[in-house]
């Protein structure tokens, strides 16, 4: 794999101001994240709903705007560019949405969708758009490589299954040949079988394109299959970050340790014994004071209740942040 850092966060917050009645306050969606992610690596980020891994991925591609911190992918700072330099960027990083048919036009023919993207980066490319020959070839390609024919091309996003809208999306994304794919639950709508299909082509186009993923999602089942590196993510903070083998093996927070016991066995015969953590998530409006997992963690100590625990490395590449693995210090 290799080392070289395409994309890095640095201490990125991103807050929502939320009226009540006359107050304002602050939604902490994203509360001091500091992340890297290889190239040609597939990260996952884990985590309840709600907890802002979705609004990570659309600050990290600049769809909104963060509160402080900074980005950079490829070295360059992503909220340094201007309008132009930024449009020339996002050639290089695309997004794969959740929900396939919301993200796609419905009044659009399949081949006006996936070409829409080169008339934003025709000149970048340089496409001559109108080679009409060239651009149905391309479009034509990518669409065979996500495993729908050419004659798709011609047909509406709702004469599709839900399978096949992703595919789609995912040849909207291509037909760029971007180096960064943000995939924000991309398989979460779709029935097992056609899960399957999606991650495996997936797989393959990373090996096909050279594709860097973040890749959003509450299955852990999923991102075990997927992923190279996992973040899990609790209210607005990481708090564990490692290679998956030593994520699922040896896990150190009680948060990551309750999500994987939460994982179903395929064996009716086997039990495994379940972490439960009491009560429900806190409001990001009102997060608790210090470890903001500590109103539900069974491990809690009374420092946890007051000092927020840094993201230390406590083995080469396993970040943890939490004071009962740092051994009760701050």
């Amino acid at each position: 794999m290799a080392e070289k850092v395409l994309v890095k966060l640095d201490n990125v917050k991103k807050y929502f101001p939320v009226k009540e009645g006359f107050r304002t306050k602050q939604l902490k969606a994203l509360d001091g994240i500091s992340l890297e992610i290889r190239q040609g690596e597939t990260l996952g980020l884990v985590g309840e709903s709600g907890c802002g891994k979705s609004t990570l991925g659309r600050v990290l591609l600049r769809l909104i705007d963060k509160t402080e911190g900074s980005v950079y992918f490829d070295g360059k700072d992503v909220y340094g560019l201007k309008s132009k330099e930024l449009i020339k960027l996002r050639r290089y990083m695309q997004i794969i949405f959740q929900d396939p048919l919301a993200s796609l036009n419905p009044k659009m023919r399949i081949r006006q969708i996936v070409e829409e993207p080169l008339h934003f980066h025709s000149r970048q490319m340089h496409i001559d758009l109108h080679d009409k020959a060239l651009v149905k070839k391309m479009v034509d390609e990518v669409l065979v490589t996500v495993g729908l024919s050419p004659e798709a091309a011609e047909r509406y996003p709702h004469e599709f299954s839900g399978g096949q809208q992703q595919r789609i999306g995912i040849a909207r994304a291509l037909i760029l040949k971007p180096d960064f794919l943000v995939c924000d639950e991309m398989v979460s709508a779709l029935d097992v079988s056609v899960q399957a299909q999606v991650l495996n082509l997936m797989q393959d186009l990373k090996k096909e394109y050279r594709l860097t993923f973040l890749f959003i999602s509450h299955n852990l089942s999923v991102v075990k299959h997927i992923c190279d590196r996992i973040a899990v993510m609790y209210l607005g903070k990481i708090v564990e970050i490692a290679d998956k083998k030593t994520l699922f093996e040896n896990p150190l927070h009680p948060y990551t340790k309750a999500l994987i016991s939460s994982i179903p066995i395929p064996d009716p015969d086997r039990k495994r014994e379940r972490i439960l953590m009491e009560g429900d998530l806190p409001s990001p409006l009102n997060p608790p004071p210090g470890c903001r997992c500590h109103t539900r963690c069974v491990e809690c100590q009374e420092l946890c209740r007051s000092t927020q625990p840094e993201l230390l490395e406590t083995e080469p590449g396993h970040w943890v942040a939490c004071h009962v693995v740092a051994g009760g210090k701050p």
